[in-house]
This record gives C-alpha cells, sequence and structure tokens, in this order.
C-alpha cells in the first residue's frame, strides 16, 4: 500500500495525551501509517506497538481552514497488557501558516480542554485515569469533509450572485 501523503489525501492525526499515570503519543496517517507509544509510569512499563484506532466525532467549521475539524477524539490504543481509551474534547484550534489565503495542505494545532481515559487490563481490571491533558495537529490535504463551497462564507470582495451556478 502507498503510504504517501499526497496519494491518500484526506487526513493526519499526530499528537499526544498525558495523565499522572500514563503518557501516549501517536500518528495516524488516513489509511496509512500509524504509529504509537504508550509509558505506563505506575508499572513502568513501554508499548511501544499494537493497534490504534482513532474515531472523530462532533464536527464544527473551521473558516481558517476551509474545512471541518472534529471536536471530539475517542481514541484507542490496545497493547500487550489491555488498552488505552481516551477521550479527549477541542477546546481551542489554532492554523499553521494560514494567512488571508487557506493553504493547499492545512494544518491546525487542535488543544484539548478535557481528556479523560482508563487503561483497561487483559483480564478486565478498569484503572480510571487522572489529570489528563493533551494536544494535537491535524493535517488535510485536502478540505474534508468540505460540503460548503468557499463563497457561501467567504469575506473576500466577489461581484456578481454567489449562486449564479445554480
Amino acid at each position: 500500500m502507498d503510504s504517501s501523503a499526497a496519494e491518500l489525501g484526506g487526513w493526519e492525526d499526530w499528537g499526544w495525551v498525558a495523565f499522572d499515570e500514563i503518557h501516549a503519543s501517536f500518528y495516524d496517517m488516513r489509511l496509512g501509517m500509524k504509529d504509537f507509544s504508550v509509558y505506563d509510569l505506575q508499572e513502568k512499563r513501554h508499548y511501544p506497538e499494537g493497534t490504534l484506532t482513532i474515531q472523530h466525532e462532533d464536527w464544527a467549521f473551521m473558516r481558517e481552514l476551509d474545512g471541518f475539524i472534529p471536536t471530539v477524539y475517542k481514541i484507542r490504543m490496545e497493547v500487550q497488557d489491555g488498552a488505552l481509551e481516551v477521550e479527549a474534547h477541542v477546546g481551542n484550534a489554532s492554523t499553521w501558516g494560514v494567512t488571508f489565503q487557506v493553504p493547499d495542505n492545512p494544518v491546525a494545532t487542535l488543544t484539548f480542554d478535557r481528556v479523560e481515559g482508563r487503561f483497561t487490563g487483559i483480564h478486565g481490571a478498569v484503572r480510571p485515569l487522572t489529570g489528563g491533558r493533551g494536544v494535537l495537529s491535524v493535517r488535510q490535504w485536502h478540505a474534508y469533509p468540505n460540503l460548503l463551497p468557499r463563497e457561501l462564507y467567504s469575506d473576500e470582495g466577489r461581484t456578481g450572485e454567489k449562486f449564479d451556478a445554480l
């Protein structure tokens, strides 16, 4: 499978979450490379491999990116001794290198204002995690999903009818 970002298009998440008990970093390219690392501070264990899944929920339009971003991330990292499950809520979003024109490959930093998590061991013991925090960068190779034509919300000076194609 070709994991070239330009060929795949769509989406890339690269971030970290930290709790008092566990720290984790992750990278997820839609249909391509997935990578993560989990550090269990209480058990003094490091998990550099396993299965990573990320669900994006509750999308909101971000004008500077010319598209939608998720406001809730549900992240699951399955490792040898169990699974780290995280629900993170975006509280702030800022763009990188965006001036008046939306770039071809927009990047935003999403800062989480609420991060909840738990680690479920392979025998079913659930360990709630405390002090959650985190941030990630998201890249879109195309405004994905981009449902609204830019002309509907842009402040750019245009002449004529906005709906002249209808």
